[in-house]
């Protein structure tokens, strides 16, 4: 037995809806079972504790609700494939900047870090209101370059590319940023 556990409400938050539902469609075809909005809080070499996730911002209340409703399942592996995490030294430098939110150092239009004058920030170190990907991180390294060399500072623009994912056995989709999307089976 597969069991795919994603924290957020859906499964590939980035995609078009209707495809994120033919991918989780897709899945539970071949015999996955899909866990959304299912939280990993401890796992060892033969179990893992599942709980509902909760918001950044989740009460106490909901905390403990969450906390209440966990349950462990014996496994027989586990494949964790984990999203970003913030690097030491980013948590250090924003919190000597005052900065409350510790994903990441929060960056300006230009991709200053907020509370310096001459610093920047990309890629998973920075929050920015893009998600930490490749793509994004891609584009903001060469927009940080020029403004560097050139010495002129402008507000980053992200042009997104569109994206695409593998589903295993020759199958896929991608999405594409005129709104065009397609899966192939």
């Amino acid at each position: 037995q597969i069991v795919l556990v994603e924290m957020m409400p859906q499964i590939l938050m980035p995609f078009d809806e209707s495809l994120r539902n033919v991918a989780k469609e897709h899945l539970i075809s071949k015999g996955v079972e899909v866990r959304t909005g299912c939280a990993v809080t401890y796992a060892d070499e033969k179990d893992v504790t599942f709980q509902p996730s909760t918001p950044r911002n989740a009460s106490a209340q909901q905390k403990a609700e969450a906390a209440a409703a966990a349950r462990s399942e014996e496994v027989g592996a586990l494949v964790w494939v984990g999203g970003v995490g913030v690097r030491p030294l980013v948590k250090k430098l924003a919190k000597q900047l005052g900065q409350t939110d510790m994903r990441g150092l929060k960056v300006d239009e230009t991709l200053k870090v907020v509370g310096t004058s001459d610093v920047y920030a990309i890629g998973d170190a920075a929050l920015s209101g893009y998600a930490p990907t490749a793509q994004v991180a891609a584009q903001a390294g060469k927009h940080v370059g020029r403004a560097i060399r050139d010495g002129v500072d402008s507000p980053f623009k992200y042009n997104h590319m569109g994206s695409l994912i593998c589903l295993g056995q020759a199958n896929g989709m991608a999405q594409f940023p005129d709104g065009g999307a397609f899966n192939v089976w």
